[in-house]
């Protein structure tokens, strides 16, 4: 059996064995995927540039407002989090009960910070915790050998020692890496599958534009 994830697919387990004890393993293990859940809450200010070789995160300008209803973001720092959230749990499959805990969530954060909601599958909820750990993890050695307050900025690669310079490097490259994956999450919908409208589905009653992904009959 193989367990991993990969950008070109998200299938997480091969079999190619007629072995019942591992096929019983491996229907064991889809299970317990089915019934995990967690989630990430990451603040953008977190993110902000500390030092010159650190990425920025994206910002969004219209060139032309009057082609384009979105609203300008200059700062994607302040009062903005992106909410992270696992897609392949058994509940989140009903739209119903996705717009209800979209709804909590905006109801309950403070007034002045702006959640981004993102459903994603098994493997990017994966990997971007990779991501965030290793990042996180580089984050607090940094904090720790330049006493968290100093203005990183100001410092010249002659101010470094080279065990300074490897973990600095470290750092930018964890945190440039965890930037490109959170702007690249992709929205997983629940599944709707086509029916006769004489016999609606109770829970998905209906494909619906930016809520459902078309299934089969």
């Amino acid at each position: 059996m193989i367990n991993q994830c990969n950008e070109e697919s998200s299938v997480i387990g091969t079999l190619a064995s007629d072995d019942p004890a591992l096929k019983d393993e491996l229907m064991e293990f889809f299970k317990d995927l089915y019934t995990t859940e967690g989630m990430q809450v990451i603040e953008h200010i977190l993110l902000r540039k500390r030092s010159l070789g650190e990425a920025f995160l994206l910002v969004q300008v219209n060139d032309d407002p009057e082609d384009c209803q979105c609203p300008e973001v200059m700062d994607p720092y302040s009062f903005r989090i992106s909410v992270i959230l696992p897609s392949w749990s058994e509940r989140f499959q009903h739209i119903r009960f996705r717009q209800f805990v979209e709804k909590t969530i905006r109801m309950e954060t403070p007034a002045h910070v702006y959640p981004r909601i993102c459903w994603v599958n098994h493997c990017e909820m994966q990997q971007l915790e990779e991501l965030y750990n290793s990042w996180l993890l580089k984050h607090s050695k940094v904090a720790l050998q330049f006493k968290g307050c100093l203005p990183l900025p100001e410092i010249t690669a002659e101010d470094l020692t080279e065990n300074e310079k490897e973990m600095l490097n470290d750092y930018q490259v964890a945190q440039k890496n965890l930037i490109a994956k959170l702007y690249k999450l992709n929205n997983v919908f629940p599944t709707a599958r086509l029916h006769d409208c004489a016999e609606v589905d109770g829970d998905n009653p209906q494909i619906t534009l930016n809520e459902t992904n078309l299934g089969t009959l």
